[in-house]
């Protein structure tokens, strides 16, 4: 796997949530729910996108499958579209 360019979470819309969007809704994989609507509640269900990277510890640069971490980056929105929340966190397994 070679990751060049762009990391996904500069390039994704996080405000899409058609079928063709980059980001995963939240409850995809689950099947958990949050609660959405008017009020204080959210306007719409958080979404968030997983990237590989090549883990920094892993120093042996001619390895063919190298080690990765994962940057999870997550997106939550308030009340109205425009009230957003971004957490980002990096995984190591």
């Amino acid at each position: 796997m070679v990751l060049t360019g762009k990391p996904a979470w500069l390039t994704a819309n996080f405000e899409t949530n058609t079928t063709s969007a980059q980001t995963t809704e939240y409850g995809d994989f689950t099947g958990a729910s949050l609660q959405t609507g008017n009020g204080i509640q959210p306007i719409r269900e958080p979404r968030y996108v997983i990237e590989p990277i090549r883990d920094p510890e892993d120093r042996d640069l001619t390895n063919p499958t190298p080690a990765h971490i994962y940057r999870v980056t997550a997106m939550g929105f308030g009340p109205r579209l425009e009230a957003q929340a971004v957490l980002q966190m990096i995984y190591r397994n």
